[in-house]
């Protein structure tokens, strides 16, 4: 688990020097006010399959490496079902606090090419935890996300082969 949290704030130090043109600052806080946009609950259908994300925006989070750095982001939890079957789902844990680290999916807000995306990871609890990149593209409307999954680079020891959740899928938002 401490190699999951020190992996996803290495990402995210990695990804807030490549979306700002410079390196924070010690001590700074780097506001996200385009992450609200993707805060709710988001549902789409494959099928009988069902997928379920529930974002929320977290506020001041500590990066680590002693750089005294706060930034504002996305964390959230999904769910993965076939027919009435519960494949798998994070969603028990969507009150727990900040702090037990029992999201399954984080990320940090960008605009690209006009268009507002979250780049983060997302947890595959069925194969153990594995993490898969994770892209989240919201629509012009705000009411329509296209998620896209990939696989991290790098080797990946003890972890078992495959995705459970499908490479590309569209979310609507419900609330």
């Amino acid at each position: 688990m401490q190699k999951k949290i020190v992996l996803f704030f290495l990402g995210l130090l990695a990804a807030s020097i490549v979306t700002y043109s410079q390196p924070p600052k010690p001590n700074s806080y780097i506001r996200n006010a385009r992450l609200n946009r993707f805060v709710g609950t988001w549902i789409g259908n494959i099928g009988s399959d069902t997928i379920r994300f529930v974002l929320l925006k977290k506020k001041k989070v500590l990066m680590p490496l002693n750089t005294n750095v706060r930034v504002d982001l996305i964390v959230g939890f999904h769910s993965y079902t076939r027919g009435d079957s519960i494949i798998e789902s994070s969603l028990e844990y969507s009150k727990t606090p900040y702090a037990d680290k029992k999201f399954s999916i984080s990320g940090i807000g960008k605009k690209e090419s006009g268009r507002d995306i979250i780049l983060g990871t997302i947890t595959d609890i069925t194969k153990g935890g594995k993490l898969f990149d994770l892209k989240l593209i919201l629509n012009s409307k705000r009411k329509r996300m296209e998620v896209e999954l990939a696989n991290r680079e790098g080797i990946h020891i003890g972890w078992a082969p495959g995705r459970t959740l499908p490479e590309k899928f569209i979310l609507y938002k419900c609330r």
